[in-house]
């Protein structure tokens, strides 16, 4: 909960530069956030701005678990949390809860009325990003198309202790196949490699391989990099709608808890991008 609810608004305005269409209390159920939106997918989005600016202040890695309408007749809404703490001789993971109330909600609605928070949906492919791939949050795209034709677009994640970038090009070629085996996606999974090495003085590649499907098909080329600083980055490559998709998640490799939830975020990226077969579109 916050330190000050009754200014919560000028709280994250003073410290981190965000004005939020936010009034009322510090998230409890009796002294909820009320969100002043006009639409639902607006204050949905707000909630996950006051997410990020809290964790953020807290410096508290989280994500959104589930969220649901706790109390129809009130518009109120139950944002569940799983949240890690890196204290100085521990790390505590808790699960936690913040309460809002939607004004744009309507009499009657249910948790199905909830849509998910905005993320991305990449116009030369269609393949969409969601805002939040397990402890990251989308932070920016780049577009580097009109300067670049056939580099795509760069989506942005953050979190505490990860950060990570997910890239969407086609380098003016579409790919006749999803095989990510295939040669030139091999050649742009070798290059991305290769272009870590070369910025980074030091680095080192510890493991290489294939995710693979239950029919052992494969999803993803992945490798594995020490860094210096106490680094550590994973450069993944598949294919989706005839475009490359790399991903790039680099972590602080100071704690344990740091590469088990940067796991997380590979297993959120891959059920993203390229999904079991049968498990989604």
């Amino acid at each position: 909960m916050t330190e000050n609810p009754l200014v919560l608004r000028e709280l994250l305005l003073r410290d981190f530069g965000v004005d939020l269409p936010i009034s009322g209390g510090g998230g409890s159920p009796a002294d909820p956030i009320v969100v002043t939106t006009d639409t639902v997918q607006q204050a949905v989005d707000v909630q996950m701005q006051v997410h990020r600016c809290l964790g953020m202040g807290r410096q508290v890695a989280w994500r959104l678990e589930a969220a649901s309408i706790a109390d129809p007749a009130s518009r109120q809404v139950r944002a569940g949390l799983e949240t890690v703490a890196f204290l100085q001789d521990q790390v505590r993971t808790n699960g936690e809860a913040l309460y809002f109330v939607f004004e744009a909600l309507r009499d009657g609605s249910s948790t199905a009325d909830l849509p998910a928070p905005t993320g991305f949906i990449d116009p030369g492919c269609g393949l969409e990003l969601p805002y939040q791939l397990a402890w990251l949050h989308l932070v920016a795209v780049t577009d580097n198309e009109p300067a670049n034709p056939g580099l795509g677009r760069a989506v942005a994640y953050d979190g505490l202790g990860i950060i990570g970038t997910v890239y969407v090009y086609d380098l003016q070629q579409r790919l006749p196949s999803e095989d990510v085996e295939a040669e030139r996606v091999v050649t742009q999974f070798r290059q991305a490699v290769n272009d870590v090495l070369a910025t980074n003085a030091g680095a080192k590649v510890t493991r290489q391989g294939v995710f693979r499907d239950s029919a052992q098909r494969g999803r993803c080329l992945m490798a594995l990099l020490d860094l210096p600083r106490n680094e550590v980055t994973m450069v993944l490559m598949t294919v989706r709608n005839g475009c490359f998709v790399k991903g790039r998640i680099t972590f602080d490799a100071s704690a344990p808890q740091f590469g088990r939830m940067a796991q997380d975020c590979v297993t959120a990226f891959l059920e993203a991008v390229r999904p079991e077969a049968g498990a989604g579109s």
